[in-house]
């Protein structure tokens, strides 16, 4: 009987800190739709198992994924500016065109206003500069500069495509597996946990067993159980995993 004791309040210390659990949760789930009062999810975590295509699910990453969109741009980025410094140190000659008109004047210093010998002229010029090489001497560093940039971010784009693949195939793994677990659990433990708990109870009130038998065999009802919930939960998270490496989202809520 003490024995007994122990046992229920040990699990109903266990009790308390999963409601303790429960409440937390509700309210952290509750930031992620905006608002501060907390959720009571309905429904529970049997999700039908899910199959991907590998090659699918790498190939949207790889479109879609922040990371490797970010790298894709800085190596845009450094192709321009290796334009830009092209056009630095490119010898680009400047062709000038001019026309002016000079008109006859009068000249009034001389006597009786007479007509200054300057006659009305139109004048045409045309001038071409070309650049010395030297000058431009100084740009050849920046182009060199911006060259060995778009070669770190080219290698920046297949490092970030190549942890896209390594990322997703990992989730993938962890997913099945997860699957895995959840079908070990619904094969056979779950119920064969409840035989044994009920063929100890009966041995029990037919005198053949102690009630510490029955404690065990419900220990070990609680214990599956308690694995089997968390062997879902894992499989909501790994779900969500593969989602994430991925960069897509197409769960039905």
């Amino acid at each position: 009987m003490i024995q007994a004791k122990v046992e229920a309040d040990k699990l109903r210390g266990d009790l308390l800190q999963a409601a303790g659990d429960v409440r937390r949760a509700d309210i952290a789930l509750a930031q992620f739709v905006g608002t501060s009062e907390p959720i009571a999810p309905r429904d529970d975590l049997k999700i039908a198992p899910r199959a991907f295509d590998v090659a699918k699910l790498i190939a949207e990453a790889k479109a879609h994924r922040p990371d490797v969109l970010s790298a894709r741009t800085a190596l845009a980025t450094a192709e321009a500016k290796i334009g830009l410094a092209h056009s630095n140190i490119t010898i680009d000659p400047t062709l000038s065109l001019g026309w002016s008109h000079a008109t006859s004047a009068t000249d009034s210093n001389l006597p009786y206003s007479k007509v200054a010998p300057s006659i009305a002229v139109d004048y045409i010029s045309a001038s071409i500069s070309i650049p010395l090489p030297f000058a431009r001497r100084e740009f050849r560093g920046e182009l060199e500069g911006t060259i060995a940039t778009r070669g770190q971010a080219i290698e920046q784009v297949r490092v970030a495509e190549l942890r896209v693949e390594v990322e997703i195939k990992q989730a993938l793994a962890t997913y099945q597996a997860s699957i895995d677990r959840v079908k070990l659990y619904e094969g056979g433990i779950l119920t064969n946990a409840d035989k044994v708990l009920e063929k100890t109870e009966y041995n029990f009130t037919r005198g053949n067993g102690t009630q510490l038998e029955v404690l065990d065999a419900a220990r070990t009802v609680d214990d599956v159980d308690l694995n089997y919930y968390q062997a879902l939960v894992d499989h909501a998270h790994a779900l969500i995993a593969v989602e994430q490496a991925a960069g897509i989202w197409d769960i039905k809520l």
